[in-house]
C-alpha cells in the first residue's frame, strides 16, 4: 500500500480510539515535528493481525499531548515505515489540534526589549529592505503601506493572503517581524503556528542580517522560546546557502542608509 504526501487528510478524518504511545506500547521511532511541535510515532503493538488493523502503527500526537488520536494500522513493517518516512516530509495532519500558537505572548514579551528601539525607517527605505530581502529568499516581494498613529495597540500587521505588511509605527524590527510571518508561510510553508518554532528561527535568521539591531538568540532561549533547528528549517537553510554562495559565509550588514 503507497501513500502519497497529501493522503493524510483522507486517512485521519476523525480523531481514533486514543492511545498512549510508551504506556499503551513502546515506541520504536519518533520524530518531532520542528514547526508544530508534534511527535510522529512508529511501533508495534504485538497484537494479532485483523482484515482492519494490522499491528504496525503510525500517528500523530498533537503538541503538549500525550494521548495519540490520529494514527493508521498497518500489516506490514515494509508499507508502515514508508508512510513513517513520507509523514515526516508533510507534517502533521490539517486539524485544529496541531494548530497552536502558544507562544505568540512569549515571543512579544522577548520582543519588548528592542522592537521600538530599532532604527525608524521612511517607506522608501522599508521597500529597500523587504525587496532585498524578497531577492534572497526569491519570493515576490510583499507591498508595503505605512500608515502612522492608525492603530495604537496594532504595531504592525502582515497579511498572508494579499501578501501585504501594513506598518503603523516605522521601526525596523517590527517590519522584519511581520516579513518573517510571510516567509515562514510561503517558504517554510508552515500552516501550524503563527509564532511558533518555525517562525522563530526564520525570524532570528532575518535579524541576523542587521548586526547593528543586536544579537537576541541568547536571550529567546532565556525566554523559554520553542525555536526549529536552522537544518528543519527551508527558510534558514536557504539563507545560509545564499550567505555561504554570496558573501564567502560571513553575513551581510543590510542596515539601510538614512534615506
Amino acid at each position: 500500500m503507497a501513500f502519497k504526501k497529501g493522503d493524510l487528510a483522507d486517512i485521519f478524518r476523525k480523531r481514533r480510539r486514543g492511545l498512549i504511545p510508551g504506556e499503551s506500547f513502546p515506541v520504536e521511532l519518533e520524530h518531532q515535528h520542528p514547526f508544530s511541535g508534534a511527535r510522529l510515532v512508529y511501533a508495534k503493538t504485538g497484537q494479532k493481525p485483523r482484515p482492519v488493523a494490522g499491528p504496525y502503527i503510525v500517528g500523530w500526537v498533537p503538541p503538549g499531548e500525550q494521548m495519540m488520536w490520529f494514527y493508521r494500522n498497518f500489516q506490514t513493517q515494509q508499507e508502515s515505515i514508508m508512510f513513517f518516512m513520507n509523514q515526516k516530509v508533510s507534517g502533521p495532519p490539517d486539524h485544529d489540534d496541531f494548530k497552536h500558537d502558544d507562544q505568540v505572548n512569549d515571543v512579544y514579551g522577548w520582543e519588548y526589549s528592542f522592537r521600538l528601539k530599532t532604527k525608524e525607517l521612511a517607506l522608501p527605505q522599508m521597500n529597500h529592505v523587504i525587496k532585498k530581502l524578497s531577492d534572497i529568499f526569491n519570493i515576490e516581494a510583499p507591498g508595503v503601506t505605512y500608515k502612522p498613529g492608525k492603530k495604537k495597540k496594532t504595531y504592525a500587521e502582515a497579511s498572508l493572503q494579499d501578501n501585504e505588511i501594513i506598518m503603523y509605527r516605522p521601526h525596523l524590527a517590527l517590519l522584519l517581524h511581520e516579513f518573517a510571518h510571510l516567509v515562514n508561510d510561503q517558504v517554510n510553508q508552515d500552516k501550524w503556528a503563527w509564532h511558533g518554532p518555525g517562525f522563530v528561527r526564520t525570524y532570528l535568521s532575518i535579524l541576523a542580517l542587521f548586526p547593528a539591531i543586536g544579537n537576541f538568540e541568547g536571550a529567546a532561549i532565556k525566554a523559554g522560546l520553542k525555536i526549529a533547528n536552522g537544518t528543519d528549517v527551508p527558510a534558514s537553510e536557504h539563507l545560509q546557502a545564499w550567505i555561504d554562495r554570496d558573501h564567502a559565509g560571513k553575513t551581510p550588514n543590510l542596515m539601510p542608509s538614512a534615506a
